[in-house]
């Protein structure tokens, strides 16, 4: 561990706290999170977090149980638990010294709502502003999105495998699964 991880750690167990602006932007698969929040990223000097690329990254590190559980979901096409995603989150929280925290793909069940911020707190982090923006798209548009970036060969967007109907489908039904009570619990 180096000097400045030893020294944040310690920071951390004396209860010091960074309070970076932390913005969360929630909405169904191609809504327009990720150009969004690298446009907000440009603007702030930071990267943003991706939800799907952390589940991939941890998917192809194949090292841990949940590094595992992430492979075996991608290829269902599912999301993982709300509990498994805070625990990916947690770690990234750790870790991350940016004084701005964009994070593309966060809240999608009651469960992460209901601990984003004690893993936020776990973390040493208790954001100075927490900015929670909806991203609506009509239900039916993911897919037409979908269908043009399968189809365009100019697309900047690459095609992942579990970019697909089928899948699109199972996880535009989870997302809006409960919506309206993790809506009502993000704004407490």
């Amino acid at each position: 561990m180096s000097t400045e991880q030893t020294s944040i750690a310690g920071d951390r167990d004396r209860g010091v706290s960074r309070t970076p602006i932390v913005i969360a932007l929630v909405g169904s698969e191609f809504s327009g999170k990720t150009i969004i929040g690298k446009s907000l990223a440009e603007k702030f000097g930071t990267e943003p977090v991706v939800a799907g690329d952390m589940v991939r990254a941890a998917r192809d590190r194949g090292e841990t149980a949940i590094d595992l559980r992430c492979k075996e979901i991608l290829e269902r096409g599912e999301y993982l638990t709300g509990a498994e995603m805070l625990q990916l989150a947690a770690e990234w929280f750790a870790r991350s010294q940016e004084d701005v925290i964009i994070l593309d793909g966060f809240l999608r069940s009651t469960q992460e709502v209901e601990g984003f911020l004690p893993a936020l707190k776990k973390a040493g982090i208790v954001p100075r502003q927490l900015f929670i923006p909806f991203l609506r798209t009509p239900v039916w548009a993911p897919h037409i999105r979908l269908e043009e970036i399968r189809t365009d060969p100019f697309s900047p967007r690459k095609i992942r495998l579990e970019d697909n109907p089928d899948t699109l489908t199972k996880r535009l039904t989870a997302f809006y699964t409960n919506l309206g009570e993790r809506t009502l619990k993000a704004k407490k």
